[in-house]
């Protein structure tokens, strides 16, 4: 009864938690009590016509969709080479419709050189619909580390625009949403855009404007015009990138610009917004000023700033806003721990943190839930297998199998953990090491006096700053190598107590793009400035990274930058997990071949053992005579050679037994056993008796003292046996026996 309870109750919860474990996998590990989450490392966002958000974060794996409330609606997760995944994702195209475009960048497994790049598309609820388009690479130039050549793509009326800058300049494409036609729309010569390029965005489908890490405005048209725009800020002052007449050769004073405008969004409101990286703010600047004719002198207003946000009752703390994302009115502002909006001439929204749908929060509940349901659910389909299958027996190759499974599964993950860690742990060490010393050789073979003649914003990509950038490329030569292929360079300055990025492998950044690394009085950064050479593993808005910072000098012996060489740990990390993967699997196709040998070694001694079962259970019935056959020359061999000796001698023991018998019988009748209540003659007892109401018969031959006189003693014996063979089966014939044999006389017993 109980079995059949345990069988009718554990199959069908074990079916539904499977079902429900599977259902439930996405939300795995997850906090089920967790409400809210909380935006890590935004690096894009932008808000569509129905304000929804879309944001991407956790180092560019993660695309969130929520409402103008900050309800999560969607949600997908990248770091994935497969198809249909995304692995690195660069910004969101708000669609017209119901969904949105993704740009995703698809690196080696190195972490470092672009392999594709791809506009996928998505529905509402996050469910891959196509790859819209796609540029796959095989060639590995600097300027495709990490970063891909398709710019700022935008949706409007039926069409996909986006532009393609390379080292010879910019393709303008425009492409249907619904057929599959794609124009080159028209193509600008411009030589190593792709280095000076540090925004483009459209202002309609032929105009368009640049923004050079030179600090320069640039407005364009697909026909190959380009007109450089002067800015004015506040009040009608001209601002310009101005570089002092003589500059000391006895110490080395580089120039931090008055503003460097990096990213910029133009908004359904008429007005153009930009990131000002110096002043740490948001500025706007009406599109009707950069459409007039020559000379234009685009005015701009401060609409974010530390003032600003103070006034509003925000947090003044200061950040840099290297991304900005397009708003109907306005636009999105992603920083380190969240994003502002801004919209209708003010800041209307801060957000730090999504809230987590109810049905995740179930779906969560239901993960734990299910585990929970599998475990005792198990539990209870083994206890009912042992009951009602095994009959509260187990064979001894189950119980083989119970002690040797789990042992091998717990030493193989054990062992190939220890492995693994303490590979990664080295691995780590000797990439550390190499890191440092490889830091340390490069920054003192660059030429620090290159740096006296890069001062100024303008001095970008001037012959020494090309010259510096050469020589950290044939250091590294070109990443052409199994141990350099790898790697990237980064070279910084440390101006008035500010990080500034000098230079990237790929040529992302200018020359003042500032940090705030160095605020930490413990940063790599810092000690490097003082004269170290020193290591840090970090994750950050751009991914995980491990890196070495070390000085370079100039013949004055003065720092006059700071190299940073360092890997990408995210690809590190899942290479890591691949192998670790890889490793488990081996370890787990080896421990079954062990596990699936011990059985079979273990099923061969148990089938000689069945035979020898067998033979037992074959004596056990009487078969005294019965001999088993074993040809696994071994222990149980013997024993069952054993065993068939023994048989042998029972055989031999139990026929003397037999033999004696029929010769008690001759002498002691069986029905005295039979009325006595025994089976055997050796289980009379002394004083065994029954009483019973019999008939007795006594008979004798008359005169046969006389007649024996006259035999011989043979011919009396068999005169009696002659006599006897008569009477005795009359007496049987009447339901008696004989009870014993007095010479010549006869004793019978009549039970009836």
């Amino acid at each position: 009864m109980m079995q059949k309870l345990l069988w009718r109750i554990g199959i069908p919860v074990f079916i539904l938690s499977i079902a429900g474990l599977v259902l439930s996998s996405h939300r795995a590990l997850e906090n089920p009590l967790a409400r809210d989450q909380e935006l890590d490392y935004p690096q894009f966002a932008a808000q569509d016509d129905q304000g929804n958000y879309y944001v991407i974060d956790n180092s560019l794996r993660r695309v969130s969709v929520a409402d103008r409330q900050g309800n999560i609606i969607t949600q997908i997760e990248g770091g994935s080479r497969d198809e249909g995944r995304f692995f690195y994702a660069d910004q969101v195209i708000v669609s017209d419709g119901d969904g949105f475009f993704l740009l995703n960048y698809v690196l080696d497994t190195n972490g470092m050189f672009l392999r594709r790049e791809e506009i996928l598309e998505y529905s509402g609820t996050g469910r891959l619909m196509r790859t819209f388009y796609r540029r796959e690479y095989d060639d590995r130039r600097a300027e495709l580390v990490q970063r891909g050549e398709i710019f700022s793509p935008r949706i409007q009326r039926g069409y996909l625009y986006f532009f393609l800058v390379d080292n010879s300049g910019i393709q303008f494409i425009r492409k249907s949403l619904n057929r599959e036609t794609t124009e080159i729309l028209g193509e600008t010569y411009f030589l190593d855009a792709n280095a000076y390029v540090a925004d483009i965005e459209w202002l309609d489908t032929e105009q368009f404007l640049i923004l050079d890490k030179r600090g320069h405005l640039i407005r364009g048209d697909i026909y190959g015009d380009l007109r450089r725009i002067d800015f004015r800020g506040p009040g009608g002052q001209v601002l310009l990138d101005l570089r002092e007449d003589e500059i000391s050769v006895d110490y080395y004073r580089p120039e931090v610009p008055p503003f460097q405008f990096w990213d910029m969004a133009i908004a359904g409101d008429g007005r153009i917004y930009l990131s000002d990286l110096i002043g740490q703010r948001i500025v706007a600047i009406e599109s009707s000023s950069v459409l007039t004719e020559l000379p234009i002198a685009a005015e701009f207003v401060p609409v974010l700033d530390r003032e600003i946000l103070s006034a509003a009752g925000y947090s003044d703390e200061p950040f840099f806003y290297y991304r900005l994302g397009s708003a109907p009115t306005g636009f999105v502002a992603p920083y380190d721990f969240g994003m502002y909006r801004y919209s209708d001439d003010a800041i209307s929204d801060h957000v730090t943190y999504f809230s987590v749908p109810g049905a995740w929060t179930l779906l969560r509940v239901l993960w734990w839930l299910s585990l929970v349901l599998i475990i005792a659910s198990s539990a209870m389909l083994i206890i009912a297998f042992y009951l009602s299958v095994l009959n509260r027996r187990l064979s001894l190759i189950l119980k083989q199998l119970l002690i040797i499974v789990p042992l091998m599964a717990g030493g193989i993950f054990i062992i190939s953990t220890i492995l693994l860690e303490n590979f990664k742990v080295e691995y780590e060490r000797g990439n550390v090491n190499n890191i440092l010393a490889l830091t340390q050789t490069v920054s003192q073979s660059i030429d620090g006096d290159l740096f006296h003649t890069v001062q100024t914003v303008s001095d970008y990509m001037n012959d020494d700053y090309r010259e510096i950038r050469d020589n950290l490329r044939r250091a590294l030569n070109y990443n052409s190598d199994r141990w350099n292929e790898g790697l990237y360079f980064a070279v910084y300055q440390v101006l008035d107590e500010t990080l500034y990025g000098f230079m990237y492998l790929n040529n992302r950044i200018g020359m003042r793009h500032p940090f705030n690394w160095y605020d930490d009085p413990q940063s790599v950064y810092r000690m490097a400035n003082d004269g170290e050479v020193v290591f840090e593993q970090v994750e950050d808005i751009s991914g995980s990274f491990l890196y070495a910072v070390g000085p370079i000098y100039d013949s004055d012996n003065q720092i006059v930058a700071l190299l940073e060489i360092g890997t990408d740990l995210f690809s590190f990390t899942q290479n890591t997990d691949r192998l670790y993967s890889q490793a488990m699997a081996l370890m787990s196709i080896i421990g079954a071949l062990i596990v699936g040998f011990i059985t079979l070694m273990t099923y061969l001694i148990l089938r000689s053992l069945r035979i020898l079962r067998r033979g037992v259970e074959r004596v056990a019935e009487g078969d005294w005579n019965y001999q088993i056959q074993l040809k696994s020359n071994d222990e149980v061999s013997e024993l069952g050679q054993r065993f068939n000796n023994m048989s042998d001698s029972i055989s031999n023991y139990l026929q003397q037994i037999r033999n004696m018998n029929e010769s008690y019988q001759k002498f002691f009748p069986d029905q005295f056993l039979k009325y006595l209540d025994l089976s055997s003659l050796t289980e009379v007892k002394l004083g065994d008796q029954v009483r019973r109401k019999m008939t007795i018969m006594f008979s004798d031959i008359r005169s046969f003292t006389s007649i024996s006189e006259q035999m011989t003693p043979e011919e009396n014996f068999n005169f009696l046996n002659s006599y006897l063979n008569l009477v005795g089966p009359v007496i049987r014939q009447h339901h008696g026996f004989i009870d014993k044999y007095i010479g010549d006389a006869v004793m019978a017993l009549f039970p009836r």
